[in-house]
């Protein structure tokens, strides 16, 4: 079905003429406004759906025009089959709003996963075999490069009872998530103790003989040497927290402590696509043509900050 609707399509992009006929019928439907068929592109993740939507509402013109003497391709009509295609637009339009939200920068792991949810539950309603198996293709897919312990972490920190509802992913258990939050805790913030302890201050002493310095120097090296190793460990033992009794806490009272607090805050930075990269890579293609392939790399990137400067009216 689709190769025929490329075939058709292509039939009235390559003649004016023929595209005329079209319009004639199109005006008579659309109050005398012109609507063009779309050509779908391999490249254009988004194409597919807005070329099957296109031709669905001129399929009343098209079969008309292709019935037309002077086109006369009716055969190309044979096996267009309008039910199939209005099944793809079915399964393409959540798919294509999904893909259109997670593109955007705001986007973190929680909206991630609602969106996907979003997606999967409205192909799930669909009976018909097609929704089916995309259903199933996407599942995979994603079950492949989904890190689960990370994605039941964050939700269990956004809602302690999100893993016990309904999830079409599988969820992790209570003790692998405390131990992937222990570690990254352990990893983010154990060096904020060594930073609060405060350095001895070295003490001025009269002078002397020096013999009398040095000994006098050594001893006092080693009992400040003493003090500051007691001096640490006491301010460490005030200062370290037991994350794996945060952890405990919080699943007892459902109440997030500040620790936690922050590292659900640092995991809310992690974005849901790689499509802000992506896109700083094609546009640095575009600058780099083979009109500018002597540009060095200091060049390029402050061109690409200006023109991000322009864009967003940050420079009058």
């Amino acid at each position: 079905t689709i190769t025929k609707l490329r075939k058709i399509v292509s039939l009235f992009h390559r003649s004016s003429v023929k595209n005329e006929i079209l319009q004639k019928f199109v005006k008579r439907m659309n109050n005398g406004r012109e609507l063009k068929l779309k050509l779908d592109s391999k490249t254009r993740w988004g194409s597919l759906h807005d070329a099957c939507e296109r031709f669905l509402k001129l399929l009343g013109p098209v079969k008309e025009a292709l019935n037309h003497r002077e086109i006369d391709k009716t055969y190309l009509w044979a096996d267009i089959d309008s039910k199939r295609l209005e099944e793809l637009v079915e399964v393409l339009s959540p798919a294509k709003l999904a893909i259109q939200f997670l593109s955007k920068k705001s986007v973190n792991l929680i909206d991630c996963n609602t969106t996907i949810k979003f997606l999967l539950d409205n192909l799930e309603m669909h009976d018909h075999q097609l929704s089916q198996d995309i259903f199933l293709a996407i599942k995979e897919k994603i079950n492949k490069r989904r890190h689960d312990v990370l994605q039941s972490l964050i939700l269990y920190l956004h809602d302690i009872n999100s893993i016990n509802g309904p999830n079409h992913f599988a969820t992790s258990t209570v003790a692998a998530m405390s131990k992937l939050a222990v570690k990254l805790m352990e990893r983010l913030f154990s060096t904020e103790n060594d930073d609060c302890v405060e350095q001895p201050e070295q003490q001025e002493e009269p002078s002397a003989s020096t013999s009398q310095q040095v000994q006098r120097s050594l001893a006092e090296q080693l009992t400040l040497a003493l003090k500051a190793s007691r001096e640490v460990t006491n301010k460490q033992a005030g200062k370290v927290i037991d994350y794996k009794k945060e952890m405990q806490m919080y699943a007892k009272t459902k109440v997030r402590s500040p620790t936690l607090d922050r590292l659900f805050e640092g995991l809310n930075t992690i974005q849901a696509t790689s499509e802000a990269a992506e896109r700083r890579f094609s546009e640095a293609n575009i600058l780099v043509s083979k009109v500018r392939n002597r540009l060095c790399d200091e060049n390029i990137d402050a061109i690409s900050f200006l023109k991000c400067y322009f864009r967003n009216k940050l420079i009058k």
